[in-house]
């Protein structure tokens, strides 16, 4: 792995985290178990992240 992957990884966990913490009921002795989010946001976070994967993984990997 080389250092523009390894950044590239970093970026990608930072994006994950920053994801995670917009979300209502992330916050410890919070329920917000009934929490609904618009399932175009949840696709579009699911994109960017595998999409990212795929920029990184590069021509290591081939996809069926």
């Amino acid at each position: 792995m080389n250092q523009k992957e390894i950044e590239m990884l970093v970026q990608l966990r930072t994006y994950v985290i920053q994801s995670y913490n917009s979300l209502d009921g992330n916050q410890a002795g919070v329920d917000n178990s009934h929490s609904m989010m618009k399932q175009a946001d949840v696709a579009h976070t699911l994109s960017t992240i595998a999409r990212s994967l795929e920029d990184i993984l590069g021509e290591n990997v081939k996809y069926k």
